[in-house]
């Protein structure tokens, strides 16, 4: 199966060539007002304005060092709680203070990677830049009828999404989630959906 997702995954992309121009014919220009430009943005920058939590959040760089800190944490066998969080980031107080609901749904379900037991449901989390592979990857994965793909370029939103993983979990199959899940935050949100239906545990 790897050689023929190798194959499968070196594409090529063809464009149609551009209609031809008599010398003597300038180059056409069209041009728009303000009022009717508009801006598309990328499939990374559309899952990012949807994810709206209810709190100030984390820049990626913090998120990183919270999961290092609760990852020292155990390591060293410490209760983990505001104490020995705090303790391990050495946030100023009013960080603290601003970011604490963050932080704690940051650490909230996250499996103990030298603990986990593997259930028989299955959640693969995909990652990756748009153009990476990952739809090629997850349909081969649904083709084989043991994975359910959930993508977010079909169901628009990240709330459609986990509703989508939280039904198919609920009936007992096992999904692949097909978006770019770009930061420690979004994947979180698979985390804590597989560890509610004991995809895995610990």
């Amino acid at each position: 199966m790897a050689d023929s997702l190798s194959d499968h995954l070196n594409t090529l992309t063809l464009t149609d060539p551009a209609p031809a121009r008599s010398p003597q014919e300038p180059p056409t220009q069209t041009t728009q007002s303000p009022s009717q430009q508009t801006t598309q943005d990328s499939p990374q920058s559309q899952q990012q304005k949807q994810y709206r939590p209810p709190y100030p959040q984390l820049n990626n760089e913090d998120q990183l060092k919270v999961v290092q800190a609760l990852h020292e944490i155990r390591l060293e066998k410490l209760p983990v709680g505001p104490q020995t969080l705090q303790e391990k980031l050495q946030f100023p107080p009013e960080k603290w203070a601003k970011y604490e609901t963050d932080i704690k749904d940051l650490v909230s379900g996250r499996p103990h990677p030298q603990q986990i037991v593997i259930g028989p449901q299955k959640v693969i989390i995909l990652v990756g830049l748009p153009g990476s592979g990952k739809s090629t990857l997850a349909h081969k994965l649904a083709a084989t009828s043991l994975f359910n793909r959930v993508n977010q370029d079909d169901l628009k939103t990240r709330k459609a999404c986990e509703a989508a993983v939280n039904m198919a979990l609920k009936k007992g199959q096992s999904v692949v989630v097909d978006r770019c899940n770009f930061d420690i935050r979004q994947r979180h949100t698979w985390i804590k959906l597989s560890m509610k239906f004991k995809c895995f545990k610990h």
